[in-house]
């Protein structure tokens, strides 16, 4: 996937989705206006933010910065290496738009109790929700304290209500307690940060849940094309008329499939099989999206395998 970020001259605070294939960051911002980049990485103790982002005062705050090459200051980097899922406060010399190929994992927010966390927000880059539509689920997030970069300054948003989140920027938010809130829908898959299936593994289960205050429409649309595409099917159950017992069966997997509305609380699920039949490669893949009408995106990667392609490609 390509993630385009726009940024503007000066300090930005961005949250990278995609994992470039290439994380040395001199290569993931080559031929891009950016000079410097900070990472923070959480401490045990409550974390507080600073309201100018300059080196300096990065620096004795714990955080891990590179510089660019032609920087007299770039022996002193020790950012190696640009991750997806998460955020970064990077510093442009000019505004640009930032292009960044790469892989996408499932990500989760990982919510630091009693402290601010930086961190983006999985939603739709054209019509995405305001934080209190977001967060309307969360009782550790009840009274939001959120902050965004503006004209370099953190600044406090003053209406949660009317702002919108926007995609691809990081955020400031505090969480009063411990969570565990995504947004208005919960995406729980096996484990890790894709579905693997394949040889080994014939089918996995995808649970969506909604955990927001407002009936949610959730549907879900495979990306992919090509002969690298993972043939997939969806596992369905029926009634055997010969057997008379329930049976289960799989059918071709829908470009796009819909649920019926889910109420506050209730949740849905389907069964991903995958045609390890119809597999040309030991390894093959697919994006699912995962999205509501309310702005919320979620981008899951299935990963299949067919044991006896392994070392024919």
């Amino acid at each position: 996937m390509t993630q385009s970020l726009t940024l503007k001259k000066g300090w930005n605070s961005v949250f990278l989705k995609v994992f470039p294939e290439n994380p040395d960051p001199v290569a993931v911002f080559k031929g891009t206006p950016v000079s410097i980049a900070a990472a923070y990485f959480r401490s045990e103790s409550s974390t507080r933010f600073i309201s100018d982002p300059d080196t300096s005062t990065l620096k004795k705050e714990g955080w891990s910065i590179w510089y660019a090459p032609d920087r007299p200051d770039a022996a002193l980097a020790d950012l190696g290496a640009i991750f997806g899922n998460r955020a970064y406060l990077v510093y442009a010399e000019s505004d640009f738009t930032w292009n960044v190929e790469g892989v996408v994992h499932f990500g989760r927010i990982r919510w630091k109790p009693d402290s601010f966390n930086l961190v983006g927000f999985p939603v739709d880059r054209l019509a995405p929700p305001t934080f209190d539509k977001f967060f309307s689920g969360s009782r550790s997030h009840n009274l939001l304290r959120v902050y965004r970069l503006v004209d370099e300054k953190w600044t406090r948003i003053a209406n949660p209500s009317s702002a919108v989140i926007e995609n691809g920027v990081a955020y400031w938010v505090y969480s009063k307690g411990a969570s565990d809130h995504q947004g208005p829908i919960g995406v729980r898959i096996p484990k890790g940060e894709a579905i693997t299936v394949g040889t080994q593994v014939s089918s996995a289960t995808v649970v969506l849940s909604n955990t927001s205050t407002d009936p949610v429409d959730i549907s879900v649309e495979r990306k992919g094309s090509g002969s690298s595409n993972l043939p997939l099917g969806l596992g369905l159950k029926g009634f055997n008329q010969t057997t008379s017992r329930l049976t289960s069966f799989a059918v071709e997997f829908p470009a796009s499939l819909s649920f019926k509305t889910l109420e506050p609380g209730e949740k849905a699920a389907f069964v991903l099989e995958p045609r390890v039949e119809q597999m040309q490669s030991a390894v093959q893949a697919t994006l699912l999206k995962i999205s509501t009408q309310s702005g919320i995106v979620h981008w899951v990667p299935v990963i299949g395998t067919r044991a006896d392609k392994a070392g024919r490609d």
